[in-house]
């Protein structure tokens, strides 16, 4: 009973969960705007017309508060807009394919730990822990130490963001090559 609400629950077995569990089948999911194209995009021929053929495709990714930066899209003129969409229509025109080796060099450096430098993110175990706080120490190294871990903090939680971002674009480029070696598949999923 939750305050005055009466609220029932119903709660398998957990043998059955285990079976459950056991039949589900591993399968990726993926927005189909992120996944490569079959046939070739439509042109672009304004901001709203263009891209996928069932789907709806932004003609520039926005986060949801740019407002201003949309409404500046929405009033340009589409005379101003032609050379863009004339650039989109061309690259669109070119058909893409997954470098294989360069792809397996890539899983290799993230099953690794990842690697900054070739802009691999490591995973958020690879980041450092605050050294932990003495009785002896002074209000000021105390309040230090403590700023020190609040940014420890939200470094991890970038580092987690980049690395789950980096598992998605690796598994979606796994998933859509089909030459790639079972074990490096085995690895990354």
């Amino acid at each position: 009973m939750q305050g005055v609400q009466l609220k029932e629950e119903i709660k398998p077995h957990p043998v059955l969960v285990k079976l459950f569990l056991a039949a589900s089948r591993d399968e990726l999911i993926f927005d189909s705007n992120l996944v490569p194209m079959i046939s070739p995009p439509l042109p672009w021929a304004s901001i709203r017309t263009g891209g996928y053929l069932l789907s709806a495709a932004k003609i520039i990714r926005l986060p949801y508060q740019a407002h201003q930066q949309r409404h500046r899209l929405e009033q340009c003129p589409s005379e101003d807009l032609y050379p863009s969409l004339d650039s989109l229509n061309q690259l669109g025109s070119i058909p893409w394919k997954i470098n294989q080796s360069v792809l397996d060099i890539v899983v290799e450096v993230f099953n690794n730990k990842g690697d900054e430098s070739l802009t691999v993110p490591p995973p958020p175990s690879e980041c450092p822990s605050a050294p932990p706080i003495e009785p002896t120490m002074t209000k000021q190294e105390k309040f230090k130490i403590h700023k020190m871990r609040l940014g420890l903090k939200r470094k991890k939680a970038e580092m987690y963001s980049l690395w789950c971002d980096a598992l998605y674009k690796l598994s979606l480029a796994n998933h859509v090559s089909p030459f790639l070696s079972f074990s490096t598949r085995l690895k990354l999923l």
